[in-house]
């Protein structure tokens, strides 16, 4: 399925992969993982099982559920669960059309900004703020200590009708 510096995911089946870290800063990465999906269940794709190739009750690896990830691709998805997005991307496109403003550079930006108060000209966010998938996913965010530059393609997905954060650093 896909690699990265501490850790490969690998299809087990239609339902169900394993992450299998690599190094230490992969285990730490699958702890986290774990513990965020038992705090939002919600938020994260579903953790059936975690273990060790070693002695003990470690995070060498976790099945989790096999979700639909969301890309460069396919990213008008994000439009699925957050359609204020393409009112911001028309309002950037407009005013600053000298930046190539993408519907995950949006929706990172205003993850950054969704426990702050928002300045008087920037009305055009307030919308997505109120939305109830954003606001549910800015608590998790802050919550998990999840930098909002992690949200980025292919570190988002779905399944059914949940929206879920796939992967972060730490």
């Amino acid at each position: 399925m896909g690699a990265g510096l501490y850790r490969i995911a690998i299809e087990l089946n239609d339902d169900l992969i394993v992450k299998i870290a690599y190094n230490d800063m992969g285990v730490d990465m699958n702890k986290r993982e774990f513990e965020n999906y038992n705090l939002f269940v919600d938020n994260f794709p579903r953790i059936y099982g975690h273990g060790s190739s070693r002695e003990g009750d470690g995070y060498d690896w976790l099945i989790m559920e096999k979700v639909n990830v969301i890309d460069k691709e396919n990213k008008s998805l994000l439009l699925n669960w957050f359609p204020e997005i393409k009112d911001i991307k028309d309002y950037f496109d407009n005013e600053y059309p000298e930046y190539l403003y993408d519907e995950f550079d949006i929706l990172a930006e205003s993850f950054e900004r969704c426990n702050q108060e928002l300045p008087g000209n920037e009305d055009i966010f307030k919308k997505l703020f109120n939305n109830d998938t954003f606001k549910d996913l800015c608590g998790a965010i802050a919550a998990s200590e999840t930098a909002a530059g992690d949200l980025l393609a292919g570190n988002l997905g779905y399944k059914g009708e949940r929206f879920l954060i796939l992967d972060i650093d730490l």
